[in-house]
C-alpha cells in the first residue's frame, strides 16, 4: 500500500531554514515526487542523508487527518471530565489519569501505532461496570451512584467508538518505510582510496592489452590530476 508524507519534522535541524519560516526543523508542502533546487554546497545532499540516518521518521501523512484525532482527544477528555464532575469522582478505572498520558499528536512517528492509546481508553469507557478502582471527591464512597456512571461512561465509549472507526476507516494507524538513498556519482575523486582508474583497467584488459595507461582518459583520475597541477608533485 502506497503513501505520500505531508511533511517531515527532522531532528536537530536548526541548520535549515524552511521555506514555512519556522525553526522547528518541519519540512513542509511534500508530494509523490519533490526536486530540491539550489546552489551547490547548499546542503541538498546533506538534507537527504540526514533524512534517511533519523531512527524514526516523524511525519504527516496525507491520508489521515491529524486535527480530527486532536479533535476527538479535546472532545473525549471533556465528555469523561464532565461524568466524574457529575459523580463527584475523581478518577474512575485510572482513566483520567492514563487519558492525561496521552498527547496530541502533532505529527506521526515511523512504527508506532499512534491510535492504540485511543483504543483502549474507548474500550475500557464501553466494558466499565464498577469492579475498577475509584477515587471520589466525597467522603463516603458509597454516595456515587455506580450504576448510572458506568452507563454514561459505556454511552460515551460507543459513541466514540464509532468516531474513532469513522476517522481510521480504511486508514493506516502505523507506517513503516523502506528507506532507500541512491547516490550520484559527481564528484572528481577516485572511486578508491588507492585513485585506481578502474574503467582504463577495464579499457585496457578488455580492447587495448598493448597500450599505456595514459593513452586513455575516462575522467576518473582527474581530481589526482588537478592537484598534482595546482599543488605540484
Amino acid at each position: 500500500m502506497s503513501f505520500s508524507l505531508k511533511s517531515i519534522y527532522l531532528n536537530n535541524a536548526t541548520e535549515y531554514k524552511f521555506i514555512n519560516g519556522n525553526d522547528d526543523g518541519e519540512l513542509v508542502n511534500l508530494s509523490k515526487i519533490n526536486i530540491f533546487l539550489g546552489s551547490n554546497n547548499s546542503g541538498k545532499s546533506q538534507l537527504m542523508r540526514k533524512i534517511i540516518k533519523e531512527e524514526k521518521l516523524n511525519f504527516t501523512p496525507y491520508n489521515f487527518d491529524l486535527s480530527s484525532l486532536s479533535e476527538l482527544h479535546d472532545d473525549l477528555y471533556k465528555s469523561i471530565n464532565e461524568i466524574f464532575q457529575t459523580h463527584s469522582v475523581n478518577d474512575y478505572g485510572n482513566i483520567r489519569e492514563r487519558f492525561e498520558n496521552i498527547k496530541k499528536s502533532e505529527f506521526v512517528v515511523e512504527s508506532v501505532d499512534f491510535i492504540n492509546d485511543y483504543k483502549k481508553i474507548i474500550s475500557d469507557l464501553i466494558k466499565i461496570n464498577g469492579q475498577q478502582s475509584i477515587t471520589s471527591k466525597t467522603h463516603f464512597l458509597g454516595g456515587v451512584n455506580y450504576v448510572n456512571c458506568n452507563k454514561k461512561l459505556n454511552e460515551i465509549g460507543s459513541l466514540f467508538q464509532q468516531r474513532l472507526d469513522e476517522l481510521t476507516n480504511e486508514k493506516k494507524n502505523k507506517y513503516d518505510f523502506k528507506r532507500l538513498y541512491i547516490p550520484t556519482l559527481r564528484g572528481l575523486r577516485s572511486l578508491d582510496d588507492v585513485g585506481n582508474d578502474v574503467y582504463t583497467e577495464r579499457t585496457i584488459k578488455d580492447y587495448f592489452p598493448d597500450f599505456k595507461v595514459d593513452t586513455f582518459f575516462t575522467g576518473l583520475n582527474l581530481y589526482e590530476e588537478l592537484k598534482t597541477y595546482y599543488w605540484g608533485d
